[in-house]
């Protein structure tokens, strides 16, 4: 039987003050019956059952409106929280009892490199422009004629390039699910925060070699241990573990 830490100050946190009475003793159920990464089924039914009390769909909904919550699909949710209050020292790879909590959340690309839970999705800002065909359907005489339509929209020249690094990860047969995209949304973030031609830079590094993750550049790197970057004698690797043992230690599907 696992332990759960409740935190003294659950029910006057401004996320559980917010919630209608049965809500708030779902909440509580969930961290209960969660798995140990803070993942959990969705089974309102068996919630119901435990709780004593009716939950319905509309106050299911309305539950993960109001805490911090990720639909992972297929009726699982993930919430963030529960990692922060059952593991305030933070996961840490060195630590057995934590491995296979660790493993589930890469399965969902729940972390970053760092070990770090990935919550949100940073977006680009400068822009050029794309043509994209939009197709437009136009009954006539009973007969359905598909015409196509152009329509100019705006992308930026980020945008383009880390569409091409998805195709590459998909001519790989690696293609990357939504949550990779955003663990590898931040991890760009950190290795060109403010920096857009910079973070184009390192996709096509990962698109000429094929790689499934992103990296400091080789270049950028090598011009630091001559003394010429901002972070002198910075290994062009991730922890000292070179692309291929990272793709290796994520099982080349993390991402």
């Amino acid at each position: 039987m696992a332990l759960r830490n409740i935190d003294t100050n659950f029910f006057k946190s401004p996320k559980v003050r917010g919630l209608k009475a049965p809500l708030k003793t779902l909440y509580l159920f969930i961290i209960c019956d969660c798995s140990g990464a803070g993942i959990w089924i969705k089974d309102l039914e068996v919630a119901s059952m435990y709780t004593g009390l009716k939950i319905s769909e509309t106050e299911f909904k309305e539950f993960l409106s109001k805490v911090e919550s990720i639909d992972l699909g297929d009726g699982k949710y993930f919430f963030p929280d529960f990692i922060e209050h059952q593991y305030p020292k933070g996961l840490s790879p060195n630590n057995p009892a934590l491995k296979n909590f660790i493993l589930e959340l890469k399965k969902y690309d729940l972390l970053d490199n760092e070990y770090q839970i990935i919550k949100t999705l940073q977006r680009p800002s400068k822009g050029s422009l794309v043509t994209v065909t939009v197709i437009e359907d136009v009954i006539e005489n009973e007969n359905v004629d598909v015409k196509p339509k152009k329509t100019e929209i705006s992308k930026t020249d980020f945008e383009i390039t880390f569409d091409d690094f998805l195709e590459m990860r998909v001519k790989i047969k690696k293609p990357a699910t939504e949550r990779a995209k955003q663990l590898i949304m931040s991890e760009l973030h950190k290795l060109a925060p403010d920096d857009e031609d910079l973070k184009i830079e390192i996709l096509n590094q990962s698109i000429r070699n094929n790689w499934q993750d992103v990296y400091p550049l080789k270049n950028l790197n090598k011009n630091n241990e001559n003394g010429t970057g901002k972070n002198k004698g910075t290994n062009p690797t991730f922890g000292g573990h070179k692309p291929d043992e990272i793709s290796k230690f994520f099982g080349g599907a993390t991402h």
